[in-house]
Formats: C-alpha cells, sequence, structure tokens
C-alpha cells in the first residue's frame, strides 16, 4: 500500500541506523493517508533501496521550502518525521 507519493527528503536518508530520521515534506492531498498510521510501528520502504520499521512521530501541516515543490506553493503542504528502527527485529 502507497501511503504517500512522492516525498521530497528535507536532509539526506543515509539508510536504517542507530537513531536515524527520516524527514520529508509532501503535499497534504498526497498524503492524507499518513494521519492513520502516526504513532504505531509500521513498516516502510523508500524507493527500492530502503525498507525498515520506523513510527511516524509527527505530520505537521507547513509552508513548503523544498525545490521540489517551489511551483506549488500555492497547495498545502506537510513535513513529516519518522523515526527508523535500524534493524527490522529490533522494531518494538
Amino acid at each position: 500500500m502507497v501511503l504517500v507519493d512522492p516525498i521530497y527528503l528535507v536532509v539526506p536518508f543515509n539508510g536504517p541506523a542507530l537513531s536515524a530520521t527520516l524527514e520529508f515534506e509532501a503535499l497534504e492531498d498526497n498524503a492524507a493517508d499518513l494521519a492513520q498510521i502516526a504513532g504505531r510501528r509500521h513498516h516502510f520502504t523508500l524507493g527500492s533501496e530502503w525498507e525498515f520499521w520506523g513510527v511516524l512521530d509527527s505530520l505537521e501541516p507547513i509552508q513548503s521550502t523544498h525545490p521540489g515543490l517551489q511551483d506549488l506553493r500555492q497547495r498545502a503542504a506537510c513535513k513529516g518525521v519518522v523515526s527508523v528502527f535500524p534493524e527490522m527485529h529490533e522494531a518494538p
């Protein structure tokens, strides 16, 4: 199930690691389904590169600053932060 596509990374993501977080921006219309998993352990896939367990810690409305959303500034955007578990078997 695709919960949001596309996302725009706010900071580079180097994969699942100890204390890693995934910070992204997305259009609110594209991210509406994310609210249903907030605060719960969930399996994430980022492209074909990364697969990990994590928790969506926050999903807040913002005024986007990401260059990828530059031409869509008039549309509502949000920022999400996911806490990443470094090993799939370490998910709580």
